[in-house]
């Protein structure tokens, strides 16, 4: 009479490892990558910012959205009034906008709010919200900031 075989004898545990460390080194490269897109992705946009002479170095500004990595794509920041930089100490000079007069208005309107409204919690209260607009230095963007009671807001519109 034949023995029965244990369930997990020496061959097939020496046949599982390779496929475990296969299967760990590709959980692994996935995390990295995960890691790199997604914090990566954060700290870039976070150094346009910077680039742009929006934010000081020491910026505590936070990314709520981002519509992607490649080129023509728009961040959302909330960023704390102290990380602004003012126009006369090398900041950008920004310009009041009116989201119901001209071009850069009605942009703002059809583009740019809807973005913010989807990722902003509690929404922006628009009817007391101060707008304005900047031209980025170095970069081909558009910066706008919505100062909404107390809390700042930057847009980096990247062309």
């Amino acid at each position: 009479m034949q023995e029965a075989m244990p369930l997990f004898s020496g061959e097939l545990k020496s046949g599982m490892k390779p496929a475990v460390r296969i299967w760990l080194v590709i959980v692994f490269l996935v995390g990295a990558w995960c890691l790199w897109v997604v914090w990566g992705h954060e700290y870039r946009t976070l150094n346009r910012l910077i680039n742009a002479r929006l934010v000081s170095n020491t910026q505590h500004c936070r990314l709520l959205y981002s519509t992607g990595h490649a080129r023509e794509n728009r961040h959302v920041f909330e960023c704390a009034s102290a990380d602004i930089l003012a126009a006369d100490k090398g900041g950008i000079a920004f310009h009041f906008l009116d989201p119901e007069d001209g071009r850069m208005g009605r942009h703002f309107s059809e583009s740019i709010r809807p973005l913010m409204d989807a990722c902003i919690q509690p929404p922006v209260d628009w009817k007391k919200a101060e707008l304005s607009h900047g031209d980025g230095r170095g970069l081909l963007s558009m910066l706008y900031r919505v100062n909404a009671g107390g809390r700042i807001f930057v847009v980096l519109e990247m062309f």
